[in-house]
């Protein structure tokens, strides 16, 4: 009794317990001590918060979007895969297989009222939601955001792209500007780009010469701008 009377004084069991009441299915008439204690009396022993997870789930992962004249039932996943039509029997399935005999009675059998509804789909890429509201209305997100992140910054470039730099513009050649100081290739580069952005009414052309690694092949490129 001491244990308890403990645990339900803790101020996260009551913030979870007070998370699932709110979030009651307002299509549910009975209330939610009775059924909970309906339960209990079962032997089901009522834990605040895999309730709320398991609620939550339900609301996160499953909707509600109109197909016709009627509503169906639509399944997302975490991983970004299109979403699904679902069937309601799937979906107590599918909480079951999920959660087993840790599944809430209760969420079993209310499983298909957490569910929302939207009124379609939309393209929001501005948040990473799922689902967002428009002037009180809901929507089902179709943006999805990228699942590829980088792990660190690249401070090198890859070797591929260093040996065409390379042949392109050799590290220890000459290029000869027009009407300017012999210099290396690269630094003409660096030189003529801003040139060419600084004056836009201007037309500019810029030639360049690559050779072949057996300095056989030879190959003249323009760039006009």
């Amino acid at each position: 009794m001491l244990a308890t009377q403990t645990i339900n004084n803790d101020a996260l069991w009551q913030e979870a317990d007070a998370d699932n009441r709110a979030a009651k299915p307002r299509s549910i008439t009975r209330s939610f001590d009775s059924e909970i204690a309906a339960q209990t009396i079962r032997g089901f022993e009522y834990n605040p918060f895999t309730f709320r997870d398991q609620w939550r789930y339900l609301a996160s992962m499953f909707y509600k979007a109109p197909q016709g004249t009627s509503l169906a039932y639509k399944r997302r996943y975490q991983d970004g895969r299109p979403d699904d039509d679902i069937s309601a029997p799937e979906i107590h399935n599918t909480m079951l297989r999920l959660y087993g005999e840790a599944l809430h009675p209760c969420i079993q059998e209310w499983a298909i009222h957490y569910i929302g509804t939207t009124a379609g789909v939309r393209f929001n890429p501005a948040i990473d939601d799922p689902f967002f509201a428009i002037e009180g209305t809901q929507f089902r997100n179709a943006y999805t955001p990228s699942g590829i992140a980088p792990s660190k910054l690249a401070t090198e470039r890859p070797p591929q792209w260093q040996k065409y730099l390379d042949r392109l513009m050799p590290r220890d050649q000459l290029a000869l500007p027009h009407r300017t100081t012999p210099c290396y290739s690269r630094c003409s580069l660096r030189r003529w780009w801003p040139n060419a952005f600084n004056t836009p009414e201007c037309h500019h052309c810029f030639a360049y010469s690559s050779e072949g690694s057996t300095e056989q092949a030879k190959a003249i490129g323009w760039i006009k701008y």
